[in-house]
């Protein structure tokens, strides 16, 4: 993402780490759906990653998968995969009921383990995968792709640096119309608007102003008992953020930082921009501008920081910490909760 010239003066060290310098690493994929094609298609953009196995309980379509995306190997058992000696880190797309049972296999196998979000189903889950994974001193880290991208990162820069000044507020919301597919209405899969929407708005405060508890939730149910939408109020050490979802129709999913020295806003796609406003007010010559902050295969830079945490031994990622996972897990059971016994 290219800064406009008033921002690279202010931020003349800032830069994203370059996705071809992590260091290769072959991935095996459990669970070829749409977002492991995603995943699979943008590591083939611009990185040294190699897809290297595929492996589904219908084995025909992990081989069809592995012939689309030009993986070596498929296999019918997610374990026959993670005992692939060949296959250094294991990337867990199946639906959210099943991620805490592949992991630990993958964990068991000694592999590093990179889970679509959420990590698990439940923070007693969540926290007993990383108890297993840090007595098998193995990396994990839940797939929140969004942290890795120049917009939030950028955006985190100006709160740090003090740009935007004393933070008042954070506004997100991600809604799209859902309620049609089967796994995101389902108890037994783990669907919910929550869990699958909110966690983005959830996670840009948490990322932005650091752990954050829960004051407030609202929303409704659908018919099977999965929320439909919510609205969440979290407290993060005196600065409030709004965070809403819904799988009941399309929203602006816009996202707004407020200061007293500025303000950056987002407004449309808050988990992938296309744009960034961003004005700093208090200052002899305001700034305000609009950044272009498209980004090509974004899913490539959560796969090359999960490489060189790899290679650097680490078992958890700096950007995307164990504690911060456990901690937006327990404000989704906590919001979940509270709209089930409203």
């Amino acid at each position: 993402m290219k800064l406009p010239d008033e921002l690279r003066e202010l931020l003349d060290d800032y830069a994203l780490p370059n996705p071809m310098a992590a260091p290769a690493m072959k991935w095996g994929i459990v669970g070829p759906g749409n977002i492991a094609a995603t995943f699979a298609q943008h590591l083939r953009h611009n990185t040294a990653q190699e897809l290297l196995a595929v492996s589904s309980r219908h084995f025909g379509r992990a081989a069809a998968f592995a012939a689309e995306y030009g993986a070596e190997r498929s296999y019918p058992d997610y374990r026959m995969l993670c005992a692939d000696p060949d296959v250094d880190i294991v990337y867990v797309a199946t639906p959210h009921s099943h991620h805490i049972e592949v992991a630990l296999a993958a964990i068991a196998a000694g592999k590093a383990v990179v889970v679509e979000k959420p990590l698990t189903a439940t923070a007693a889950d969540t926290d007993a995968l990383f108890t297993a994974a840090a007595a098998a001193k193995v990396f994990v880290m839940e797939a929140l792709w969004s942290r890795f991208l120049d917009p939030w990162r950028l955006t985190r820069e100006l709160v740090r640096r003090g740009h935007l000044g004393e933070i008042i507020q954070v506004r997100s919301e991600l809604s799209f119309p859902l309620l049609h597919k089967p796994r995101l209405v389902e108890p037994e899969l783990a669907g919910g608007a929550i869990r699958d929407l909110g966690i983005y708005p959830l996670s840009f405060a948490q990322f932005l102003l650091g752990d954050g508890t829960l004051e407030y939730v609202c929303g409704s149910l659908h018919t099977t008992g999965v929320e439909r939408d919510a609205l969440m109020v979290s407290d993060h050490r005196g600065v409030r953020a709004v965070s809403a979802c819904s799988m009941r129709a399309h929203a602006a999913n816009s996202a707004e930082v407020i200061g007293t020295k500025g303000w950056v806003r987002i407004p449309t796609t808050m988990h992938a921009p296309g744009a960034m406003h961003i004005a700093l007010e208090d200052r002899p010559a305001p700034i305000r501008v609009k950044v272009d902050a498209r980004v090509k295969a974004p899913y490539r830079f959560e796969a090359c920081e999960a490489a060189r945490c790899v290679e650097q031994g680490l078992l958890e990622s700096p950007d995307m910490t164990w504690w911060e996972t456990k901690r937006l897990a327990t404000i989704i059971d906590q919001a979940r909760n509270e709209l089930k016994a409203a």
